[in-house]
């Protein structure tokens, strides 16, 4: 079953699904990901506050810092990308 020449490959426009990034299921997935991706990097930036021989305090802060600004930084790309 090949495609026979001067067929596309491609199905007809009234049959592509329309993409939706509004979508309350996708946005829900969309703030698990940027949420997990900036817990991992706040969790990194401590951790390597705290081997580099800060202080705990300083340690904490920093990876709440880097928590907020992916947290930040993720939320504001969605939602330029979705607009």
């Amino acid at each position: 079953m090949g495609v026979k020449p001067g067929e596309s490959h491609q199905r007809p426009e009234s049959e592509v699904p329309e993409m939706n990034s509004n979508e309350p299921a996708l946005r829900g997935l969309w703030l698990a990901v940027i949420t997990l991706a900036a817990l991992v990097l706040g969790v990194c930036s401590g951790v390597a506050f705290h081997v580099s021989g800060a202080e705990l305090p300083t340690s904490l802060g920093s990876g709440g810092g880097a928590f907020v600004a992916v947290m930040t930084l993720g939320l504001s790309a969605r939602r330029f990308l979705s607009d």
